[in-house]
Formats: structure tokens, C-alpha cells, sequence
């Protein structure tokens, strides 16, 4: 009995204590210079940035104006960004049409080659078929 009453007063003072004494991670969101704690308020402009794309164009990254964009750094021999483009090409595939887009950055450090027959032969499991990149793949490293 005087176990559960112990056990009782100490739940209660940890309860009364939390009420007084919970953390404030406010400073986390001061450190990324918005206090708002909706991703939607933020509203930062793209970095501008020019990039050589995978099909011997250069993209300005100024040209998603408007869209929301997913910037996805990967490589060809990294186990998980091969794991990730399914759900990447699916993402474009339903969100394409609605002012969403997909871009590929590849930092791969086996050259320009590598990357664009990767793009090209590569094929991934999606909704039951067979199917390639239907997004921009820029190159993050230097190339030509």
C-alpha cells in the first residue's frame, strides 16, 4: 500500500512539474530565421541557380516560378535514391498536372556518362509496370 501511494504522489508531482516546466523549441524555429510553425507561411524564393540538365540543355531554376518543387539529391550507385524513384516518378505522375514538380539533382561523382544512361535504361516498379524518370535530372557537379 505504501508502495502505491509513493508511486502516486510521484506521478502527480511529475504531472504538476511538466505543466510548469515544458521545453520551449521555439529557438528552433528562430534559428531558421521564421518563427511560424506552418511550412505553407514560409514562403522562401527558390536560390537562383543554372544547371546543366541530363539532356545537354541547362535549366533555370527561376522557370518553376509558381510551382511547388521537390529537389532530390541522389546518385546512380546510392542504394536508396534508387529505392526512392518510385515513389518520385508516382509523385510527378499524380501532382504533375497541379503545379508540382520533381527535380532531379544527381551529384554523382561518376560523370555526366554514368548519369545520362542511367536515366535513360533504367526502369522502376510503378502501380504494377515498368517505368523511367518523367522529371528533370540536372547535374550537381561539374560537367561538359
Amino acid at each position: 500500500m505504501k508502495k502505491w501511494l509513493l508511486f502516486f504522489i510521484i506521478s502527480i508531482i511529475c504531472v504538476v512539474s511538466v505543466g510548469y516546466l515544458s521545453p520551449d523549441f521555439s529557438w528552433f524555429a528562430e534559428a531558421f530565421g521564421d518563427d511560424s510553425s506552418n511550412i505553407a507561411d514560409m514562403n522562401q524564393p527558390m536560390p537562383h541557380a543554372v544547371l546543366p540538365a541530363v539532356d545537354e540543355g541547362w535549366v533555370d531554376m527561376e522557370s518553376y516560378k509558381g510551382k511547388v518543387v521537390l529537389i532530390s539529391f541522389w546518385t546512380t550507385w546510392c542504394p536508396a535514391c534508387r529505392d526512392e524513384m518510385p515513389d518520385l516518378i508516382k509523385l510527378q505522375q499524380k501532382l504533375g498536372s497541379k503545379g508540382f514538380t520533381v527535380v532531379a539533382v544527381s551529384v554523382d561523382d561518376q560523370g555526366e556518362e554514368s548519369v545520362e544512361t542511367f536515366v535513360q535504361t533504367e526502369h522502376f516498379p510503378v502501380d504494377g509496370s515498368s517505368a523511367t524518370i518523367n522529371f528533370p535530372v540536372l547535374l550537381g557537379f561539374e560537367a561538359r
